[in-house]
């Protein structure tokens, strides 16, 4: 796990193999004229890296198809638009197209206590059940509680990709 300034652009490009599972909790941002251009923010590395990791890098990460789980714990990870018709481009479909199975992504802004607990059940359901049912469980546990029942809280988490 890497926090602040160690949670760096490199690192991110360097993932290592000998995990299943990558989480990037940070701010995504949708650049609507070029999509590709689209980025996660990361803390600068000191290779001189901007602390921008776009689609077009994440496309050159060699590690990332041995991964069966991306979740991206950021705003509108999933959506964009088509360069193509029929092709999608978004974040989250990024990550689809180097051979990551299954996506957890956003449909629009989050709030960042109830991504925290979100997150935290669903990684916990994750031990016991497929994604897609840990992900379902996860979020009705916060629809069911009182502060967090509004579907502004938990209804913008999607699995994109294989559903187990």
């Amino acid at each position: 796990m890497y926090v602040g300034e160690e949670a760096t652009e490199t690192r991110a490009k360097e993932v290592s193999a000998e995990y299943t599972t990558l989480h990037l909790a940070t701010h995504g941002t949708l650049n609507y004229h070029n999509l590709t251009d689209s980025w996660f923010t990361l803390a600068p590395g000191v290779s001189g890296d901007d602390g921008r990791l776009t689609l077009g890098e994440i496309w050159g990460i060699d590690n990332l198809s041995k991964y069966r789980l991306v979740t991206l714990s950021a705003c509108n990870t999933g959506i964009g638009g088509e360069l193509v018709e029929g092709w999608p481009v978004n974040p989250a479909n990024a990550f689809l197209q180097v051979g990551v199975p299954s996506v957890v992504a956003t449909l629009w802004r989050v709030d960042d206590r109830a991504t925290s607990l979100l997150m935290i059940e669903f990684y916990r359901n994750l031990e016991k059940m497929g994604t897609a049912d840990a992900l379902r469980a996860a979020r009705m546990k916060l629809a069911d509680s009182e502060e967090w029942s509004d579907p502004y809280f938990w209804a913008p988490f999607v699995l994109l990709g294989d559903w187990r």
